[in-house]
């Protein structure tokens, strides 16, 4: 490789009157506290006048010398890479399909490139974006062939256009790293925010590491703090840099304080789970002792009804099936209750698969809390309070308390 130059910025590279220059933005690892990588990403300028990556390949007059610049800027980001004083984080490389497709035709190519910087496979992320690979046999192909050969492999801009689980399973990425649409998201729509979580842990569950990018403000970081996720990348935590890479004070206090944050913001919300199970516990043992004596569910359920945050009331015998109709709060009939109208009669219906009703029968006397989720008898977004106790026969029974869930979190909050 022929470098024109080296700054104080680090190696720089010439092509079609343009200087080419590594810049690299860090990535964090939100448990260990610190760097564990940066991205690649090619800058480039003409006279002090920036010129965007799309613009800079749209200049290649040919495919072939499309490849010949990728390969160029490939060098040009190990090379800098290599003269870093430490080598104890990766370096996340993204390669196009086309660049992909020759590497699988010409891997020595590619060695040689490593070797000529003196590095190893296994210090480099090979970020490949899912939705460019039209052919899901080349997707797989290329890999299991950068797998190979040591390199960890990133699924990069998950979660956008066409993007879709099926090809997780299969291809079995290192990493995945969720578009910033996801985020973005996250903040304007509630639902969303409840789902991002489960979403993280079904791609953890593949044996994938993920990562959050482009997370760009406070709300942001905090939310992707309640996911779970393992990395996360973005202009919150620092932007792309020139020169050479050093472990930044002031990126380490910012982890810092969104773990704080996040910690207090947790405790406030069990707080408030707390504070909800304490106004409705005390009234949920006595409707079930009431229900333990007389067996008279509405009677046993007016304490409770009289909040009005309650959408029903019902009873589920020891199987968890449904004892009788639900005593319903009419205030909160919903428009979903027309368009659920074959779901509304509930009587009779068995609940034993709900994590709410094999709790309460596991842990009787205790009140327990659902986590928010559809209710399949109107469609409203509902937790459910239930309490394992014994019936006036002697039978092992569970009272349950549909709350509405928006209310309830907003009152939380």
């Amino acid at each position: 490789m022929h470098l024109s130059s080296i700054t104080h910025q680090g190696f720089q590279e010439a092509y079609r009157g343009l200087s080419l220059q590594s810049h690299f933005q860090p990535i964090v690892s939100l448990s260990h506290q610190r760097v564990i990588g940066y991205e690649a990403l090619v800058r480039s300028s003409a006279n002090a006048r920036s010129v965007p990556p799309v613009q800079l390949f749209q200049l290649a007059s040919s495919l072939n010398e499309e490849l010949q610049l990728d390969s160029q800027v490939r060098a040009l980001h190990l090379q800098n890479y290599a003269a870093q004083s430490s080598h104890g984080q990766w370096l996340f490389i993204n390669v196009n399909p086309e660049t992909a497709t020759q590497d699988l035709a010409n891997p020595h190519h590619l060695w040689s490139q490593l070797a000529e910087c003196g590095l190893r496979p296994q210090q480099v992320v090979i970020e490949i974006l899912e939705k460019r690979f039209r052919d899901e046999g080349l997707l797989h192909d290329v890999v299991a062939f950068y797998k190979q050969l040591g390199f960890l492999v990133a699924i990069d801009d998950f979660g956008a256009g066409e993007s879709n689980f099926n090809r997780i399973w299969r291809i079995e990425p290192d990493i995945v790293k969720l578009d910033r649409s996801n985020i973005l998201q996250a903040e304007s729509k509630p639902q969303v925010r409840r789902i991002l979580p489960r979403l993280i842990a079904l791609i953890r569950e593949t044996g994938a590491l993920t990562l959050i990018e482009g997370v760009e403000t406070r709300e942001q970081a905090m939310i992707a703090m309640e996911t779970e996720v393992d990395l996360l990348q973005g202009f919150y935590l620092a932007r792309p840099e020139a020169g050479f890479l050093a472990q930044d004070e002031t990126l380490l206090e910012t982890i810092h304080h969104l773990h704080e944050n996040s910690l207090r913001s947790s405790q406030e919300f069990d707080n408030g789970y707390v504070l909800w199970r304490n106004r409705f516990g005390e009234r949920m043992q006595r409707a079930a002792q009431h229900l333990s004596h007389s067996g008279n569910l509405r009677n046993a359920c007016k304490p409770l009804m009289a909040e009005d945050r309650t959408l029903r009331c019902y009873l589920l015998d020891r199987r968890g099936v449904q004892q009788g109709e639900a005593i319903l709060q009419p205030s909160n009939l919903t428009a979903n209750e027309q368009r659920f109208t074959p779901l509304l009669d509930s009587s009779g219906a068995c609940w034993s698969r709900r994590s709410y009703f094999r709790r309460a029968m596991a842990v009787p006397g205790r009140v327990h809390f659902s986590r928010p989720y559809m209710s399949a008898t109107d469609g409203d977004l509902c937790m459910t309070l239930s309490l394992g106790f014994f019936s006036n026969l002697g039978q092992q029974a569970v009272i349950c308390l549909d709350l509405l869930a928006d209310q309830l979190l907003s009152a939380s909050a």
